[in-house]
């Protein structure tokens, strides 16, 4: 089973509406409200896959519950730990042109909450085989928990798979996965060229991280201690976006199954890209093997 950590959970209520002026009358064709977040996205993707996993995360008010009911509406299994403020809310009206989003505030994040999430965490994975940890999206927390996260997976030989916004929060931690852009691993590094890339890498790997992933636009690069590998679509040319948490989110799916390197690149990097032709929470499996068929994996 895959833990997935979602620290900034949310309410969405979506709307769509052909035409939407503030202050005045507006029709409302259809709605959605559902819960969201990084961690329960890819626990509610891998769910579609035939996964099992669980969610750790941060449980509000009366949001909270709610967020716990869609959880279990999803067949995904739960651990919290219990804020005294309420989860976000969004409210996302799509007139077909563009989006209007009103947010309300993140809940407070105190020094006690921040001592129960680090033990809750140290309870929440014994037993399993992989952790997912994304994009840490509250001010309050990404200081030092990314690093204090990795560091209980690794002295507990739970692997780690994470994406997180740059390289230095990650410190001198060693996930087992560290899935980064080109952009945000270059730093003062000149990266010109995907050839360039494993130079880079090497120092990660040198520091112990298990394998570093590097996305562009025009190929990812795999990294391990022994090989590098260029990780690009043939056939495919019409996708605008890829989704760095979905490919974590395949990588996880693929490790607890025991799949070999090249299979799980091809499941993360299909992953990765399947929104481009179908909701994420609407997808099947047989979806992404036809994705991953068109996922070419070579040696550099």
């Amino acid at each position: 089973m895959i833990l997935f950590c979602d620290f900034n959970p949310k309410l969405i209520r979506k709307y769509k509406s052909k035409i939407f002026n503030v202050g005045e009358e507006n029709l409302i064709d259809a709605s959605r409200v559902y819960a969201s977040g990084y961690g329960i996205d890819m626990a509610v993707f891998a769910n579609r896959l035939f996964q099992d996993s669980k969610v750790f995360y941060l449980k509000g008010t009366n949001i909270g519950k709610f967020i716990e009911s869609d959880l279990r509406n999803h067949y995904i299994e739960s651990t919290s730990i219990s804020l005294k403020d309420d989860n976000i809310e969004n409210i996302i009206i799509d007139n077909g042109e563009g989006k209007t989003i009103f947010k309300s505030k993140s809940p407070r994040i105190t020094m006690e909450d921040k001592k129960d999430i680090i033990n809750a965490f140290a309870e929440a994975i014994r037993g399993k085989k992989i952790v997912g940890l994304s994009i840490i999206d509250h001010d309050s927390l990404k200081d030092d928990l990314y690093e204090a996260l990795i560091n209980i997976c690794y002295k507990e030989n739970v692997k780690i798979v994470v994406n997180p916004e740059n390289v230095g929060q990650i410190k001198d931690s060693k996930p087992y996965v560290l899935i980064m852009d080109k952009k945000d691993l270059t730093g003062e590094e000149n990266i010109t060229h995907t050839g360039d890339v494993p130079e880079v890498t090497k120092k990660l790997i040198d520091k112990g991280v298990g394998i570093v992933v590097v996305n562009s636009q025009r190929a990812t690069v795999v990294s391990t201690k022994d090989k590098n590998y260029k990780v690009y679509f043939d056939k495919i040319s019409d996708f605008k976006t890829y989704n760095k948490n979905l490919i974590l989110a395949g990588f996880a799916i693929g490790i607890d199954r025991d799949y070999d390197l090249e299979t799980t690149i091809k499941l993360a990097i299909a992953s990765s890209i399947c929104e481009n032709y179908m909701k994420f929470s609407e997808v099947e499996m047989s979806e992404i093997k036809k994705l991953m068929n068109s996922v070419k994996v070579e040696e550099m």
